[in-house]
């Protein structure tokens, strides 16, 4: 495939699809012409047929709509798709530069789009409680966010109580269990009443809290270091996850390269002048995975990649967040 200049790239970002419906798919983020195709019911319109339009006024690069939008788009493919039979190599990892997600249950809806899957072979057979140091405890109490996520993808309000039970006792540790003892119920009255959408907001609330008091108490990397962990065991999920379907998810478990590079950066900052000896393989375990995402993930090395990524990630967080899944679980249809 030929490269694009700067214009052809710009005339391909202003694309967006539209079903018949006149309903158009919201892509976060906006995949440009990597987007795969999508069905028209991906959208709700409940209609056949897809056409492209440029109208949508969420992207800055996008220019106001033409009725000669599909016109336009076969004169431009044939312009930089030259030659009969031609396959385009459609890249399976997200774009550079691509926006990252607010919360695990991007990643995890992600992963799951076209399945039913079933979430609870994820849970933790056991979660820890205490840690050897307080650095360690924040990445524990981010991985502890990010099992409350999961277990709102469940619908499970027991593992909800559970996990706000163990997330108290790292609270602890870090000396803003006080300040939390009142906001823990709210989560936890929503999953019994079975509004997920709900808990999943008061988690990310949680979290929100958590980053206040300790900058009030001047633990600022402690908040940097719940991100981290709450990501790390984000991706084990996924990476378990995905390893169990017939084939890799199109949507990457780690999501991006871009994350992975951005929460790599932001660790190597934290850990200048820092001496807990959680910081030190937390740097060289995100270094690595950082490593195997270099380059395009493609259906022929999308496999491999993937296999990579669990042995790291089960390393990394047995060694930092004693994680101990449950049952290896079954191979999903």
């Amino acid at each position: 495939m030929p490269a694009l200049d700067g214009a052809q790239v710009a005339s391909l970002q202003s694309l967006s699809l539209r079903c018949g419906a006149g309903l158009t798919c919201h892509r976060t983020p906006c995949q440009g012409i990597n987007a795969p195709p999508v069905e028209a019911n991906d959208c709700g319109g409940g209609q056949s047929g897809l056409e492209y339009d440029v109208s949508g006024p969420s992207h800055p690069l996008r220019t106001p709509a033409r009725t000669w939008a599909g016109a336009v788009l076969g004169l431009f493919l044939a312009a930089v798709l030259p030659g009969k039979g031609q396959e385009a190599v459609i890249p399976l990892s997200a774009p550079v530069g691509a926006a990252l997600p607010e919360s695990p249950a991007e990643l995890f809806a992600a992963l799951a789009k076209g399945i039913r899957p079933q979430w609870r072979p994820y849970f933790r057979e056991t979660v820890p409680r205490s840690a050897s140091d307080r650095y360690e405890a924040a990445l524990a109490l981010g991985a502890v966010c990010a099992d409350c996520y999961l277990a709102a993808e469940a619908r499970d309000a027991q593992q909800i109580r559970n996990l706000l039970a163990d997330m108290a006792s790292l609270e602890m540790t870090l000396g803003i269990a006080r300040q939390m003892s009142s906001l823990r119920q709210k989560p936890t009255d929503l999953a019994d009443a079975g509004d997920w959408p709900g808990v999943r907001k008061e988690i990310a609330a949680l979290m929100t809290h958590h980053a206040q008091f300790l900058a009030e108490q001047n633990d600022g990397s402690l908040a940097e270091l719940e991100r981290t962990g709450c990501w790390l065991r984000a991706f084990h999920i996924g990476a378990r996850f995905a390893a169990k379907q017939p084939q890799p998810p199109l949507q990457p478990c780690i999501w991006s390269a871009a994350m992975l590079a951005d929460l790599h950066r932001r660790t190597v900052k934290l850990s200048a002048g820092q001496e807990s000896k959680s910081i030190a393989p937390l740097v060289a375990g995100l270094e690595a995975l950082t490593k195997t995402w270099q380059g395009g993930t493609t259906a022929a090395n999308a496999a491999d990649r993937l296999a990579a990524t669990l042995k790291l990630l089960d390393s990394l967080m047995a060694e930092l967040i004693d994680d101990t899944p449950a049952a290896s679980p079954k191979a999903q249809p």
